[in-house]
């Protein structure tokens, strides 16, 4: 046991006061004789005996009174780790980490979550002192350290000041960058307090942290395990690649849900340059989610943006999800070969892409046909099966490229290897030929190209069977010279598509010639709709990233915008930022650190509007079901952390894992009781109004010996 107020302790002193008041009221007996007071010695010695116990007895339960009621006021606790009896003088060092990811606007019945776990926050200035360290840690996709201490009488303050925002939640880096804060502090009691909604999704895969968090107590305040109910947005996209004024279109949407209502009705919006342009209504039949597509038709070219919603819940901001994409007007396309067969594939893929893509406009001719009147009256050219071209050609196809012509090259199974690196790719694309790889016995496929994931050109066109894949028997290497784009790989590692910026314009260059007996790839089910991808991002449909995340880094690449502009970043509530540029893989980009609002960002450069992108909330925070508690503990440790629901007295629970449990009122209580006890021991018997006392009872005795 030890005290959590010692210094009352001095008051102990205080306990003497019975025995000094019994000595100072005790009077000395003077004999006197008198005869006829001699039948008193009869009295029984045991019974004036019996009368001293008494006294003594009332005297001793005084003493104890005094010395409960002021260990009572002392504060006794008891802890299984006791120390000393001077309780734990050490302050204490906290880390309160307030959850404000989007999960949190969520509204239960009593309210919003984020208010809820602001309110119990609050509690904590009530048994924090002036000697103590209180951190606070705002939390979502990142801790928000600082290192500057909150006083507890201005906690609530800085509670008030904290804000909702559109992240999503990352509970590991926030657990440990509390721990960081506290490992160093020496000397005082340290403490972990996590304010959080204890969303499932955030749980996952975090079986380190038991053993990189220090050695401190936890408590984790969070709503009751109640079914949090929540309807989504998922995913939208649309198949932008055959977009063009007036041409059908499919804005496909899966929606997301906790409910097991099943026959609920959803109603879902699609808005397009802020149009409502469409309607969808659907019947929930499967637990988990929906899928469904909206038709409609684009009314202009050029970057569009727009939205999908549904209807409002208790948590309204994942109810949107946006998007931005491009729609061409029209495409000229040129394909050419040093014969007519060379180029066969090519126009058979392009003209079947035509019949569903109004804005492609097809020729074809021979490389004898190429001259600046040709390149001025195309988009984007393709070369099939090149060896060779004259100086003259080669530089009007550089100047091509750079007034921002796009240019396809397939290189044929003759090709001048020579001519290809010192006069066509330099200052077009950063790569050279260095042989031939593979024969007729060889065969290799395609693989994804995996950085940040698929490239938007290639994304959902390999096919789900590694078998159906393409097969090479022989190919080009390819060796970077400088900043490229890959585009594809092949399954050893080799390059088999690459691209790279010149000035306002693209080159792609291939591996492999259009040749059976190199390889199948025209014959394959994705020759087609891949070439019609290179074709429309070569000719102005933007193939950079269309979506982003909330807490992203953004980076846009402005084509007619110089390094000199000013260019800004609107948000969706119209708040700018500054962008400054930056070199990135040979070219102008300018950056976004971090992106904090959902919506449709739009950018300016020296006041004119140059780029649309869209920004959406990360749809796995909106999965509210709540963790298993179980699961926590054995997360964060089962012996340390201890778990509260909103609206809990945190006091309580937090000062007997401090101090231990306190005594005071069982203390006071006994004390009660003890006075009871000397009451009913010290007190005076009464006789009967005229009837003698009997002289069995000293006390009568006493009496009538001291008024003799």
């Amino acid at each position: 046991m030890h005290f959590l107020n010692p210094a009352v302790l001095v008051g102990l002193v205080t306990a003497a006061l019975p025995l000094v008041i019994h000595l100072l009221n005790r009077s000395r007996a003077q004999p006197i004789p008198f005869s006829n007071l001699a039948f008193l010695r009869r009295l029984h010695h045991r019974r004036m005996r019996h009368l001293r116990l008494r006294q003594w007895l009332a005297l001793l339960l005084r003493t104890l009174i005094i010395l409960l009621i002021v260990s009572a006021f002392a504060r006794p606790a008891y802890r299984d780790d006791e120390s000393g009896l001077l309780g734990h003088v050490q302050p204490t060092a906290a880390v309160v980490l307030f959850d404000r990811s989007f999960s949190t606007m969520h509204r239960l019945p009593e309210g919003r979550v984020f208010d809820l776990l602001r309110l119990s926050a609050e509690q904590l200035a009530e048994f924090f002192g002036p000697r103590d360290r209180l951190f606070l840690v705002p939390f979502a996709l990142k801790a928000e350290i600082n290192e500057a201490v909150v006083e507890e009488a201005n906690l609530p303050a800085a509670l008030q000041q904290l804000t909702i925002s559109e992240a999503a939640t990352d509970i590991g880096n926030a657990l440990l960058g509390a721990g960081e804060l506290l490992t160093p502090i020496e000397g005082f009691n340290r403490e972990l307090y996590l304010f959080t909604d204890l969303s499932a999704v955030d749980w996952n895969g975090q079986a380190d942290l038991r053993r990189q968090l220090p050695d401190v107590r936890i408590f984790v305040v969070s709503p009751t395990a109640d079914s949090r109910l929540n309807t989504y947005l998922r995913r939208f996209d649309i198949d932008s690649w055959m977009a063009v004024p007036g041409g059908k279109l499919e804005a496909r949407f899966e929606i997301g849900s906790n409910s097991t209502i099943l026959g609920e009705i959803v109603s879902i919006d699609l808005f397009v340059d802020d149009l409502r342009v469409g309607h969808r209504t659907l019947t929930q039949t499967t637990e988990g989610e929906i899928d469904g597509s909206i038709p409609f038709a684009p009314l202009r070219a050029g970057r569009l943006s727009g939205f999908i919603a549904l209807e409002d819940d208790r948590l309204n901001l994942d109810n949107r999800r946006y998007l931005s994409f491009d729609v061409a007007d029209s495409l000229r396309v040129r394909i050419l070969g040093k014969r007519s067969d060379d180029s066969y594939y090519p126009r058979r893929g392009l003209a079947a892409a035509a019949i569903e893509d109004p804005a492609l406009r097809v020729r074809s001719g021979l490389f004898a046909d190429l001259d600046s009147d040709l390149l001025a009256a195309c988009d984007v050219l393709l070369l099939c099966n090149l060896e060779y071209l004259d100086q003259e050609t080669v530089t009007a196809l550089h100047e091509f490229v750079a007034r921002g012509g796009g240019l396809i090259v397939f290189p044929g199974p003759q090709a001048d290897m020579n001519f290809f690196n010192r006069r066509l790719l330099p200052g077009l694309i950063p790569i050279a030929i260095t042989g031939v790889t593979g024969d007729l016995l060889n065969k290799k496929g395609f693989q994804r190209l995996l950085s940040e994931g698929s490239h938007p050109l290639v994304d959902q066109l390999f096919p789900d069977l590694p078998a159906d894949r393409p097969l090479f028997r022989v190919s080009y290497d390819l060796v970077p010279r400088g900043i490229v784009d890959p585009l594809i790989y092949f399954e050893e590692g080799q390059l088999a598509m690459v691209s790279a910026i010149k000035e306002r314009g693209r080159a792609v260059l291939m591996s492999f010639p259009l040749s059976l007996e190199w390889n199948d790839f025209p014959l394959r089910g994705m020759f087609a709709p891949l070439l019609h991808r290179l074709v429309r991002s070569l000719g102005g449909v933007n193939v950079q990233k269309a979506t982003y995340l909330v807490g992203q880094m953004v980076h846009r690449h402005l084509p007619d915008t110089s390094i000199e502009s000013t260019v800004h970043a609107e948000s969706p509530s119209g708040k700018r930022f500054l962008l400054e540029p930056r070199q990135r893989k040979g070219r102008l980009y300018w950056t976004i650190p971090d992106i904090p609002y959902s919506g449709i960002w739009r950018v300016y450069a020296d006041g004119a509007l140059v780029d649309e992108f869209a920004v959406n909330l990360d749809a796995r925070e909106s999965q509210l079901q709540a963790a298993d508690r179980t699961t926590v503990k054995e997360t964060l440790g089962p012996k340390r952390v201890h778990l509260l629901d909103i609206g809990q007295e945190l006091k309580p629970v937090v000062m007997a894992q401090r101090h231990g449990r306190e005594l005071w009122r069982e203390f006071l209580g006994l004390a009660v009781l003890l006075l009871l006890l000397e009451l009913w021991i010290a007190r005076a018997p009464r006789s009967s109004p005229g009837n003698a006392p009997q002289e069995s009872d000293p006390e009568s005795i006493s009496r009538r010996v001291s008024k003799v």
